[in-house]
């Protein structure tokens, strides 16, 4: 009950799964790892009053962004670098923030903002999202790295939520939407959505980075709990 883990990310290399949690105890240990030849969680040193707030897994690395604005970079067992960059603005809730691997290799930020309605109780909270930011890494004079914001995916398109954040091209996908961000219902103070009591309310869209639009999705289901999530099938070749 002391923590809530809100991302969990594994490498299909060697299978090392990274638990994210964003609650800062005061022993610096808001990431921690394990793999199948361990018999126990092991935690990363994460920089002072930094936490994680969400995490990925891109060629054998993780990359945890912080409530800093912070980029820690992680390998199989240790940190290996941590960028400090300035942050566009208060990473403070009730905003989702997410990590994203851009097709080109450039660390995408994405600001997904939620609006909460008045009618809040103690389990459950009534919100939306209504709008989306996108951040690049930039390099200024090769010395200072601040997030720039960025107006344009090209043929990139984003799937966020409780998943691993993902990015397809529409040109290799061409049902997809370019320049979208397509979002399932996110989770805010680690609470629910009480407008997700019926499918057809849950906080789930297609987001145009263009004419900021939003488009709804048909949800999958008639069951809303636990909120749905993207996720990208394996077909294994046949050797016959």
């Amino acid at each position: 009950m002391n923590y809530f883990f809100t991302k969990a990310v594994i490498s299909t290399k060697d299978f090392t799964v990274v638990l994210a949690h964003p609650y800062y105890n005061g022993t610096r240990t808001t990431l921690c790892y394990t793999r199948p030849n361990l018999s126990k969680w092991i935690s990363f040193v994460t920089p002072y009053y930094q936490y994680a707030i969400d995490v990925i897994h891109d060629n054998g690395l993780f990359y945890a962004l912080t409530n800093k604005g912070s980029i820690i970079i992680c390998g199989p067992s240790s940190i290996i670098r941590v960028l400090s960059l300035q942050q566009p603005l208060s990473l403070l809730h009730p905003s989702i923030y997410f990590i994203v691997k851009s097709l080109d290799g450039d660390l995408l930020m994405v600001h997904r903002e939620i609006q909460l309605s008045d009618k809040v109780d103690i389990h459950l909270h009534d919100f939306k999202t209504c709008d989306f930011r996108v951040y690049r890494i930039e390099n200024e004079n090769n010395d200072q790295m601040y997030w720039k914001l960025e107006f344009d995916l090209g043929e990139q398109c984003l799937f966020l939520g409780d998943n691993e954040s993902m990015v397809f091209s529409a040109l290799k996908y061409p049902e997809l939407q370019r320049n979208c961000i397509y979002f399932t219902e996110g989770r805010v103070l680690n609470q629910r959505s009480a407008s997700c009591k019926q499918p057809e309310q849950c906080d789930m869209g297609v987001y145009n980075l263009s004419d900021k639009s939003i488009k709804k999705l048909l949800y999958p289901s008639t069951l809303t709990w636990p909120p749905s999530i993207w996720f990208t099938p394996h077909n294994e070749e046949s050797h016959h």
